[in-house]
């Protein structure tokens, strides 16, 4: 196969390395538009083949011997269970998993802090960042939107104290977000300004009233999705904006499927979200708030030169130099804040001491390729 690209793409190896992007079989793909769901006729070149598959229960993959390198494939077969996440938990600690958690499930935070304790606990990098949306139009329901200031957006940014939020709530390796890009990928090391600025912040928030000739504020609504880590998070941040700047936040804990449709229609003042990179690149980051009208922006918030920052870096050939129009875009995202961040994720995840060599990437992949028992040696 050759491929010709109308213009350069920097990470189009990146892009390609996807799993949207493996070969699959002209002939079944025309023959049986749902051939990749049933057992019986699914194709794969990969180091396992589907043996079963019961919908919503169980997932069984056996070695396939028809894999180019079958001779380094140890395990012979992976079942995968659908639980919940007590369920799962329960079976971990009776020995029938080997592994639970990340990245094909969350562990409940309240167990999070035990199993530290029990060093049982496994942590990984992941390229993913926790954030808040900011809604940055003019006006909502017929009133001045202060969020439509960027010294307010910034003095909300700055006061937060991630540190709290990541070490004595989440406690799963989370790291304070400064930055919307994750350090995985190298764009910025420190990000672009310090956690917990307080003082930073209430000056920031006296040049917005002044700027709004503004002396109060109708409460801040702050919206997430309805679950208790959001909450938790929602609450810590209630807290620290009410006695570090003294504005009122009044917060909505939003039904899972509502609330990705108040976002995408724009009806929320501040939104909890998250990112997961798809490919080891910054530009899968940046560009989600290339363009107002994208779906994935949601915040009403453009710039000219954070545009044409990120269309320079798509045709960049010198890695050194597209490195630093990234960067500079991201700098205009942190200064004109349409998003605050709050942490960049962790991988949290629990396995048998005698599985080895299972590969996770940051992109939050598995790969059982060289894995083996040790006890099975």
């Amino acid at each position: 196969m050759i491929i010709d690209l109308e213009t350069p793409l920097p990470y189009f190896l990146e892009i390609v390395s996807m799993s949207s992007f493996l070969p699959v079989p002209s002939n079944m793909a025309k023959l049986r538009t749902d051939w990749e769901h049933d057992p019986k006729v699914h194709v794969g070149n990969g180091p396992f083949v589907i043996q079963s598959w019961r919908r919503g229960d169980q997932i069984e993959m056996v070695k396939n011997p028809k894999y180019w390198q079958v001779s380094d494939v140890k395990i012979s077969s992976i079942e995968l269970l659908m639980l919940s996440p007590d369920t799962e938990m329960q079976m971990f600690q009776e020995s029938k998993l080997d592994w639970a958690g990340s990245p094909l499930s969350l562990i409940p935070t309240e167990t999070i802090c035990f199993l530290k304790e029990s060093q049982v606990l496994k942590m990984a990098p992941f390229a993913a960042t926790y954030f808040f949306r900011v809604n940055t139009v003019a006006m909502i329901q017929g009133r001045k939107n202060p969020l439509a200031n960027a010294n307010f957006r910034k003095a909300l940014a700055l006061s937060v104290n991630r540190s709290a939020i990541t070490e004595h709530f989440l406690q799963g390796g989370q790291t304070p977000a400064t930055a919307i890009v994750p350090p995985e990928m190298g764009l910025s090391e420190r990000g672009y300004f310090c956690d917990d600025s307080i003082e930073r912040g209430r000056e920031l928030l006296q040049e917005a009233k002044r700027e709004m000739e503004l002396e109060t504020f109708a409460p801040i609504v702050v919206s997430y999705s309805s679950n208790a880590r959001n909450a938790a998070i929602a609450q810590a941040l209630q807290h620290q904006w009410q006695e570090g700047l003294g504005i009122p936040i009044q917060l909505e804990a939003v039904e899972p499927k509502v609330y990705f449709q108040k976002v995408s229609h724009r009806e929320f003042q501040l939104a909890a979200g998250s990112w997961v990179a798809d490919f080891n690149d910054p530009m899968n980051f940046l560009e989600v708030f290339k363009y107002q009208s994208a779906s994935t922006n949601n915040t009403n918030w453009e710039h000219p030169k954070y545009i044409d920052l990120l269309n320079r870096s798509s045709v960049c050939r010198d890695s050194k130099e597209r490195k630093e129009l990234l960067r500079e875009a991201e700098k205009i995202l942190m200064e004109e804040m349409p998003i605050i961040p709050i942490y960049h994720f962790s991988m949290n995840y629990l396995k048998n001491d005698l599985l080895e060599d299972v590969v996770l990437s940051s992109m939050g992949q598995m790969d059982f390729r060289w894995a083996y028992f040790s006890d099975e040696i």
